[in-house]
C-alpha cells in the first residue's frame, strides 16, 4: 500500500502535490473550528433555553401561587359573609319560632285557648316552617326528649351522638340546664 501511494504522489504533478497536502492543512482546520464552534453555540442556547424555561417555570409558579392565595382570600371573605349571614338568617329563624310560641302563649294567657290546644297550635305552627330544601324547626326539652319535631316527636335523643361520636345532645342540654329557664336556638338537621 505504501508503494501505491508512492507511486501515485511521485506521478502528479506538482500543482496537485501542493494542492494534495495543503488541502487537508486548511480543510482539516475548518472542520475542528467549525465542530468546536457549533459545539459551544449548542452550549450556550442550551444554557440560555434552560435558563429561560427556568425563569418562565419560576414566573409561571409564583404567578400559580398568587393566583391561589387570591382565590383564598376571596373564598375566606366568602365563607365569612356567608357565615355572617347563616347566623342572621337563623337568629330571624329563633325570633320568629319564639314569636309563634309567644303568640299561642298569651292567647292561652288570655283564655282563648286551653294550655293542650295553644301547645298543640305552636307545634303545628313550627313544623310548618321550613329551612331551606331539608331543614326544619324542632323543640327539645333539657331532658332530651323532642317536644315538637316533623317525624320524630317524643322521642328521647339524649343518647345520639355526632359524627365524631360526640353527645352532643347532652352537651345541648346542659347548656339549657346550666341557664335556668328556656333558651331558643335553631340548629341546622
Amino acid at each position: 500500500m505504501n508503494i501505491f501511494l508512492k507511486n501515485l504522489f511521485s506521478n502528479l504533478r506538482i500543482r496537485w502535490k501542493i494542492l494534495f497536502i495543503v488541502m487537508p492543512l486548511t480543510i482539516l482546520p475548518i472542520i475542528i473550528v467549525s465542530n468546536i464552534i457549533g459545539y459551544v453555540a449548542y452550549k450556550q442556547a442550551y444554557k440560555s433555553i434552560n435558563a429561560i424555561s427556568i425563569n418562565n417555570l419560576d414566573n409561571i409558579a409564583n404567578f400559580t401561587i398568587d393566583l391561589l392565595n387570591a382565590h383564598y382570600k376571596q373564598f375566606y371573605v366568602y365563607k365569612e359573609e356567608k357565615r355572617e349571614l347563616l347566623k342572621k338568617n337563623l337568629r330571624s329563624l329563633a325570633e320568629l319560632s319564639y314569636s309563634i310560641i309567644d303568640t299561642f302563649y298569651r292567647d292561652q294567657l288570655s283564655g282563648k285557648l286551653t294550655t293542650i290546644e295553644a301547645q298543640k297550635k305552636a307545634k303545628e305552627a313550627l313544623k310548618k316552617v321550613h329551612i331551606g330544601e331539608t331543614g326544619y324547626i324542632y323543640v327539645l326539652n333539657s331532658q332530651g326528649t323532642l317536644i315538637s319535631h316533623i317525624a320524630r316527636e317524643g322521642e328521647n335523643i339524649i343518647n345520639e351522638r355526632d359524627d365524631q361520636g360526640n353527645y352532643f345532645v347532652k352537651k345541648k342540654c346542659k347548656v339549657i340546664t346550666k341557664k335556668r329557664g328556656y333558651v331558643y336556638r335553631i340548629f341546622m338537621a
